[in-house]
């Protein structure tokens, strides 16, 4: 896997917690930056998604998060990059139909 810059990554917390966001770099005391980070939840049904901040407390769609320890980054799954890049993006994308939402 390759670690560049705006490369969307996933990363394991030490408290377990998952994120996906964009690789921003790595300092040099080994702190990891993510621009774009995005908590992983699951609802009442088990179905997967993307809280809206990456804390309970913290700010909603931070632009930044820096990770002072991480478990591991791996390479983000195709379906659940697909999904991240849906919930970061401002395009408007059409559903299956070719129809707009909410036109």
């Amino acid at each position: 896997m390759k670690l560049e810059i705006g490369n969307v990554v996933t990363i394991m917390a030490n408290g377990g917690g998952e994120y996906v966001g964009k690789w921003a770099g790595r300092d040099s005391s080994g702190a990891i930056t993510l621009n774009d980070p995005r908590f992983v939840s699951f609802n009442d049904e088990g179905q997967m998604g993307f809280a809206t901040g990456v804390a309970m407390t913290g700010a909603t769609k931070p632009t930044s998060m820096i990770f002072y320890t991480a478990a591991y980054v791996c390479e983000t799954n195709p379906e659940v990059l697909q999904a991240y890049e849906s919930a970061t993006s401002s395009i408007i994308k059409p559903n299956k139909t070719n129809k707009l939402v909410g036109v």
